[in-house]
């Protein structure tokens, strides 16, 4: 019976042990990366945008199909800017869309929840002075991932922050997914797929929309202008990541970047590799 009971307790341990997101390794609470991890996501953090020379969370650079004098600054907050060949960021990425232990949501949470903090107190404002909602996922995909992974960050953002929280602000009606479009389609596609719902309240109102990855801009954008023009009286989009503003192909801004930018490094590499060849 006690070798039973102890076989028992023994797969109720392993069940409960928390593992880093990112590599699988234990570690002591949920959530957390180990300190290798946590590392190598420090340094992403500290990664600088080619154009203004900040780091993710203070550069506010907008994507060049959203450069018009008829969509206004987005002022997007992101945590770090994406990179598909950092292994440990595109490990949290997958698991945050894909896995249904919420170790990445967590972690990216408790990050995001810092940054809005601070947010709120620059402004000398209060928590009760905001809330927080997301631009929902396309039903079919929730469907097949059982998860909307924007509206869980929120979620948790608003327990760790005690910003109410509003689901049912915004409707999905569109099919395509944003991911498969062009920039210019992406902007498109985010006008026509989003909208308010028929019972959203938010005049006069505060709001952080969070995302997790912002590639265009588009559909924060949207979403952001639609909150706008109901008579909400601020909207911030804040995400996990979002794509560097400065495109590859613009060599003038290329040739400018400082040592340190981030993608500035990855292009000189790939301009020896084509010499050696």
């Amino acid at each position: 019976m006690g070798h039973v009971f102890s076989n028992f307790h023994g797969l109720i341990e392993r069940l409960i042990v928390s593992k880093c997101p990112s590599c699988g390794r234990v570690v002591k609470y949920s959530g957390t990366l180990c300190p290798e991890c946590l590392f190598e996501y420090k340094k992403e953090r500290a990664k600088i945008c080619g154009v203004c020379r900040l780091p993710a969370w203070e550069c506010i650079c907008q994507n060049e199909n959203l450069l018009s004098p008829k969509e206004p600054s987005l002022n997007l907050r992101s945590l770090v800017f994406y990179d598909y060949e950092n292994k440990i960021f595109m490990n949290l990425l997958y698991r945050l869309k894909r896995d249904t232990d919420r170790g990445a949501e967590k972690f990216f949470a408790r990050e995001l929840a810092a940054g809005i903090s601070k947010i709120i107190l620059e402004k000398s404002e209060s928590c009760r002075d905001w809330r927080i909602t997301y631009p929902p996922r396309t039903k079919n995909s929730k469907r097949k991932y059982g998860f909307d992974q924007s509206e869980g960050l929120a979620r948790r953002i608003s327990k760790y922050t005690g910003v109410g929280f509003e689901k049912d602000v915004f409707v999905h009606k569109g099919k395509a997914l944003q991911k498969t479009l062009s920039g210019k389609d992406r902007a498109k596609n985010a006008k026509s797929s989003y909208a308010l719902s028929e019972n959203a309240d938010v005049k006069g109102k505060k709001y952080f929309i969070v995302d997790d990855v912002v590639t265009t801009g588009s559909t924060v954008g949207s979403c952001r202008m639609l909150l706008l023009k109901a008579g909400a009286a601020e909207a911030l989009p804040v995400s996990v990541s979002k794509v560097c503003r400065t495109a590859k192909s613009d060599e003038k801004a290329l040739r400018s970047l400082p040592q340190n930018a981030w993608f500035a490094d990855k292009k000189a590499e790939k301009g020896k590799k084509k010499k050696k060849n």
